[in-house]
């Protein structure tokens, strides 16, 4: 019986390291094609993709006297145009930072607006 167990034990190991090694075998790939579109955009377009920081100074709703998880939708714009809208949710009190990308020239002023089901502040900053 252990003969049989340790047989089936064996199949589905070598299974699941055939499935694993496709899976990031396939992903490597779609990554390598990935980053070479990326690289040709650049130099084919002279493409520069500005960062923008978004910091989440802090993100809650009070139900009761409890502080929980509140969403915002987030929009950031360059100039007068929008250039960025996120979705955030979660609860913090804490700076949390996320970096974004936009293509609009660097030194462009940038501002941030939400709607939110609780209480919000935000900043963005440009990252050189």
């Amino acid at each position: 019986m252990s003969g049989v167990n340790s047989h089936v034990f064996t199949d589905i190991r070598e299974t699941f390291f055939f499935i694993s090694d496709n899976f990031f075998t396939k992903f490597a790939l779609a990554t390598h094609n990935c980053l070479d579109d990326c690289q040709f955009l650049q130099q084919s377009a002279d493409w520069i993709m500005t960062r923008v920081k978004l910091t989440v100074q802090r993100l809650y709703k009070l139900s009761g006297e409890r502080m929980v998880n509140a969403q915002a939708t987030v929009r950031i714009y360059v100039g007068n145009q929008l250039m960025i809208t996120e979705e955030i949710s979660g609860m913090t009190e804490s700076p949390v930072s996320k970096y974004l990308h936009h293509t609009e020239p660097s030194g462009s002023p940038l501002r941030v607006e939400w709607d939110c089901d609780g209480i919000a502040d935000m900043t963005v900053c440009e990252i050189e």
